[in-house]
């Protein structure tokens, strides 16, 4: 529970995990101010909810009434440490955390399903908001990414239950001692973090530890708990799957009972396990399941995951894959879905030291589509490497149908290829690329 009239100042409101904490607490009844660097459909969302908020980075930006001690400062670790305002803040001896701190004090006195993994977090922690509503159950739910039916990353009825992502970067989710925890995956990644893929493992398994009633573990990961997966042997799993248009029609298998009859209608094997994966945490709540599975069939996925639309006699799919394992589910879905499809892939990398680690690995699942193009990495938090760029990737790529480009070259490449499957993927600004070509792909046919 959080006490009204507490003001809150966040750095960086404008991010999908800090904005639904910034909403969350302006709802309780608390001042709530932030900085963005830039405007954005969640920042317009805030201000329209009373949130204050500004795009100054100067402190002579920070709202009078926010700039004294008494004003708790929560900030993200993509905030440098020289920000002005965070130097300001720091200076004045003001309560300064980070967004995970703030998290797990929000949400350590009420039940939690945290859903960890280094993929598959956002939509299984959507397909879990989504069955709760719908089963009006009363919770709260910080997810990364926006719901497509409920056009947000907050969901909020009610106090009796928190769902979170538990994210592994910065080994945020130490912070959080759930009643229910998920992992979804523990593949090598954020290495400028954990230098290892063992050190990685290892917070995992420092995360499950802090689990207070059962850990929900995809099945062939080395960590105790629950399983499920597409394998029977897990304790829950998919039986007799049958791919649709929209999706899949499934029975679902749990270690008491088999639900038939459930239609789920998203794309791709990854994401039935990921549905699999969010059965499987509520019925270790003891949720009603008949509900629950009545609820699946209405779930409407989630912006850039897997994100379709046809335009003419294009497909054109959005999705936010920025780790080769995530890339190689996504191709995986293309060739169960559009087997005799050409495709094409538009790939922008996602910061520099992730492309140096894994720059093999993304060489050998991007040559697999028949044409690549490449955009500049984006930087996001760090500075370059040298000799780590888009070309390094390019000269690596085994397909003679590649091209390094600019993005106001998108439309005219998209125009030109003869695939019918066009695919937008990265983590960074990709996604408003993709908006905006699909908007004037449309407009032309």
């Amino acid at each position: 529970m959080v006490e009204p009239d507490i003001k809150y100042y966040f750095i960086g409101i404008g991010g999908i995990g800090m904005s639904g904490l910034a909403g969350y607490l302006n709802r309780r009844g608390c001042q709530v101010a932030g900085y963005d660097l830039t405007p954005s459909s969640i920042t317009s969302n805030l201000s329209q909810q009373g949130v204050e908020i500004t795009f100054s980075s100067e402190i002579s930006g920070i709202p009078g009434r926010f700039r004294g001690s008494d004003v708790t400062v929560v900030y993200t670790p993509a905030i440098p440490n020289n920000h002005h305002q965070l130097v300001y803040f720091n200076r004045m001896g003001n309560r300064v955390i980070k967004r995970a701190a703030l998290l797990g004090e929000l949400s350590q006195k009420m039940p939690m399903i945290a859903v960890a993994g280094t993929h598959g977090k956002t939509t299984t922690a959507s397909i879990i908001t989504h069955l709760l509503v719908q089963s009006k159950i009363k919770f709260t739910a910080f997810v990364g990414g926006i719901m497509s039916q409920y056009q947000s990353n907050f969901v909020f009825t009610g106090d009796d239950l928190v769902v979170v992502e538990a994210d592994e970067f910065d080994r945020s989710f130490l912070h959080l001692f759930p009643t229910i925890g998920c992992v979804t995956s523990v593949d090598a990644d954020h290495l400028d973090i954990y230098q290892s893929a063992e050190a990685l493992k290892d917070s995992f398994v420092q995360f499950t530890n802090q689990i207070k009633k059962q850990c929900v573990v995809a099945y062939g990961i080395d960590i105790e708990g629950i399983t499920y997966g597409l394998d029977e042997r897990a304790d829950y799993y998919p039986m007799d799957y049958q791919q649709i248009d929209t999706g899949y029609q499934l029975s679902i298998c749990t270690p008491t009972k088999v639900y038939h009859q459930i239609e789920f209608h998203q794309i791709g094997r990854h994401n039935l396990g990921n549905l699999v994966c969010a059965v499987a945490a509520l019925d270790q709540l003891n949720f009603p399941m008949e509900r629950i599975i009545g609820s699946i069939g209405s779930f409407q996925g989630i912006e850039r995951r897997m994100q379709v639309q046809l335009i003419g006699r294009r497909v054109v799919v959005d999705d936010y894959a920025h780790h080769p394992s995530e890339i190689e589910a996504v191709l995986q879905t293309v060739e169960e879905f559009y087997p005799t499809k050409k495709s094409c892939v538009i790939f922008q990398p996602h910061l520099y030291s992730r492309t140096r680690d894994f720059v093999d690995e993304f060489a050998r699942v991007l040559s697999r589509f028949s044409q690549v193009v490449l955009l500049d990495i984006y930087p996001a938090r760090e500075l370059p490497i040298k000799g780590i760029s888009s070309h390094l990737l390019l000269g690596k790529i085994v397909n003679p149908r590649k091209s390094l480009i600019r993005k106001k070259q998108l439309l005219g490449v998209i125009q030109s290829s003869d695939a019918e499957v066009v695919l937008f993927l990265g983590a960074g600004d990709i996604g408003i690329e993709a908006q905006r070509v699909s908007k004037e792909l449309k407009e032309l046919t």
